[in-house]
Formats: C-alpha cells, sequence, structure tokens
C-alpha cells in the first residue's frame, strides 16, 4: 500500500509540475525517488518528457523510470557489497575510460584520413601474395541455372537459346527468365558452394563428384523444369578464385592501412612530443 501511494504522489507532484509542454515550471527541482544516499529529481529525466506529451503522458514515462532506477540502485548497492576487496574498480574504470576514448579517436582518424577505396591492381597484388592462405574449406562452382515451370510460354525456344548458349541467345534468355523463370541465374561470374548449388536441385542429381566444368542437369520435377550447368569448379583445399575472396581480400586490404595508419600517427605524435621534451623515457 506504501509503494502505490508513493506512485499516485509522485504522479500528483509531476501532474502539478509539468505544464502541458511536459516539462517543470517551477524552480526547484522535484524530488522523485531515493535509496540509501541516492536521489533521483525530475531535472535528471527532463530530457526524457516531450514537449507535446500531456501531464499524463509525462506522469506514466516518469513513474516508468522511476521504478527501473530503484530496482537499478537496489541491485547496484548488493553488487557493491559483493565487490572482491582486491578488485581495483578504480584503475578498471580507467582502463576501460582509455580504451573508450582510444577507441573514438581511432573511429574518427579512420573516418577523415583512411582511403576506403581498392583498385583491381591492389587487389591482384594482394591476391597473388596471399592466395595460398585462401584454401577452400568446401567445393564451389560457377554455374547457369534456370528453373522454368512446363507450361511457360515459348519453352521448347528458350530451351534452344539454353542448348546453343551465343552471346545473343543468352540475352534472349536473360530476358526470358525476367519474365517467366521461377529462378535464373545466368551470370556465370558468380562463384557458390556446393550446399548452395544443391538447394536449388537435389542432391541426387548433384554433388561433389559430380561437380566438375561441363556438367549438365537436366531433369524435371512435378511442374518444373530444371537445367544446370557447370561452367567452372573448384574443390575443397583447392585455391580460391579471386572473385571468390573479393569481399575478405579487400577487408584485408584495408585493415593493413588501418593499421599503418595507427602506427602512422604515433610515430608522428611521439617525434613531435619528444621535441618538446613532453616526453621522458628512463629505461635503458
Amino acid at each position: 500500500m506504501m509503494a502505490k501511494a508513493a506512485w499516485m504522489l509522485i504522479g500528483v507532484v509531476l501532474a502539478v509540475a509539468c505544464e502541458r509542454t511536459g516539462l517543470v515550471t517551477e524552480p526547484e527541482d522535484v524530488l522523485l525517488a531515493e535509496v540509501f544516499q541516492k536521489k533521483l529529481y525530475l531535472g535528471d529525466v527532463r530530457n526524457m518528457l516531450h514537449e507535446d506529451a500531456s501531464p499524463q503522458d509525462s506522469t506514466r514515462i516518469v513513474n516508468a523510470y522511476v521504478a527501473r532506477w530503484v530496482r537499478d540502485q537496489l541491485l547496484l548497492a548488493k553488487a557493491e557489497e559483493n565487490v572482491p576487496k582486491d578488485l581495483n574498480i578504480d584503475k578498471l574504470v580507467a582502463d576501460y575510460r582509455a580504451s573508450l576514448v582510444l577507441h573514438l579517436y581511432e573511429r574518427r582518424l579512420m573516418e577523415t584520413q583512411l582511403d576506403s577505396s581498392v583498385n583491381e591492381a591492389e587487389l591482384i597484388d594482394f591476391y597473388e601474395a596471399n592466395k595460398e592462405q585462401y584454401l577452400l574449406e568446401k567445393p564451389i562452382a560457377r554455374i547457369l541455372f534456370l528453373k522454368l515451370r512446363a507450361d511457360s510460354p515459348n519453352l521448347r525456344q528458350a530451351l534452344g537459346w539454353w542448348n546453343q548458349p551465343s552471346d545473343d541467345n543468352m540475352r534472349k534468355l536473360r530476358h526470358y527468365a525476367r519474365r517467366h523463370a521461377a529462378e535464373a541465374l545466368l551470370q556465370d561470374t558468380v562463384w557458390m558452394r556446393l550446399d548452395e548449388i544443391v538447394q536449388l536441385v537435389s542432391p541426387k542429381v548433384i554433388n561433389e563428384s559430380s561437380l566438375e566444368p561441363g556438367k549438365e542437369v537436366r531433369y524435371q520435377d512435378g511442374d518444373y523444369h530444371y537445367l544446370l550447368k557447370v561452367e567452372e569448379a573448384r574443390s575443397t583445399l583447392e585455391v580460391a578464385p579471386m572473385a571468390y575472396i573479393r569481399d575478405q581480400a579487400t577487408r584485408a586490404i584495408l585493415l593493413q592501412r588501418q593499421v599503418a595508419l595507427l602506427e602512422s600517427v604515433k610515430d608522428r605524435l611521439f617525434e613531435a612530443e619528444i621535441r618538446k621534451n613532453n616526453v621522458k623515457i628512463h629505461t635503458q
């Protein structure tokens, strides 16, 4: 009952303290709650109140915040009672603050000074120097794939384009697929993992042993025709093609640049502050 009365009192105080703007107009702040020696005032939560909020809405918002604050402070007090005596909280806080400040400054450096563009020549050089690090964990392949309904219009003509994949026929087939295919992969520059390919068709018709260049699969299942052709394939533990690891390579190049930029900034700061006699090293 006492707790309920306390919330009712807060509501009355807020209704008086809040105008239509939801903001306190009196010069004195309103005390909302106390937990041991800690106090919460309305001024501490004023930024949560919207200008267009009614006094009733403001009351509900503040009441909910006070409820959380009281419980959090009680839990914090209990936690402080159980802090190990040998734990240096001040050092942990200082270390965390230093880490946070460094992180924010490094992020600012990356945003303002890092060149995030990676050209093709850089990617090729990186790939040639590091490709042995990119061995495939699963087989991959470049494929062409079509899933067409058996009653698709002009199906025979579409199959003819598939059978004779000239540039012109592939252009026609891509246009046809956009309108009629249930699924289509007709850009053979994309590498896919075997498990992704199996999801398109059936593991009964394509597996690691049959994933080889020139392999072609055709079958009808229910209302659909499936057509798959393997253009190129790489097996497990082979070096991944550059196109497959392009995004990884780009991230690795940018990471190298980040490290180099930070070291450069550190070196410049060190040299500048040494000259100003702001750095003194007493070890030998």
